[in-house]
């Protein structure tokens, strides 16, 4: 119906068991591949998870894998570290991911989390951050 490119979201199941085989299952029965994108997030990543998403993608005949969201995760104090965001990176690159966003862009200052400030705000301009320095060179 349409030659402009699909999102399908990773879906929060509604039974307590999450699985690849329900998670495949929101992709649409007849698709072309070149217009179909999964796209997935997780907090943080891990190697199991991007298992999971690798295996989910494969039951969906193969579409890219989009991971459009990724962090060290919501637990207050949490940091990323040059370390961190580089085994990520390979992670994705392992995992033959089609694109991956860091999350969370935001101007506002998250007092909890700190992984969550890509920016500093100097002179009243926005400025790169630290953790969005990491991100670029890894």
């Amino acid at each position: 119906m349409t030659s402009k490119p699909l999102m399908f979201c990773w879906a929060l199941p509604h039974v307590s068991f999450d699985n690849p085989l329900l998670q495949a299952r929101i992709a649409p029965a007849y698709h072309k591949h070149d217009n179909v994108i999964y796209y997935a997030h997780s907090y943080s990543l891990s190697v199991t998870r991007m298992m999971y998403f690798r295996l989910i993608r494969l039951l969906m005949r193969n579409i890219p894998l989009y991971l459009g969201e990724f962090n060290s995760g919501f637990t207050s104090g949490a940091i990323l570290n040059q370390d961190q965001l580089s085994e990520y990176m390979n992670m994705c690159k392992k995992s033959e991911v089609y694109g991956c966003a860091l999350w969370r862009w935001s101007y506002i200052h998250d007092q909890n989390i700190p992984a969550f400030n890509l920016d500093r705000i100097v002179d009243g301009k926005i400025q790169p951050g630290t953790y969005f320095n990491y991100f670029v060179k890894a």
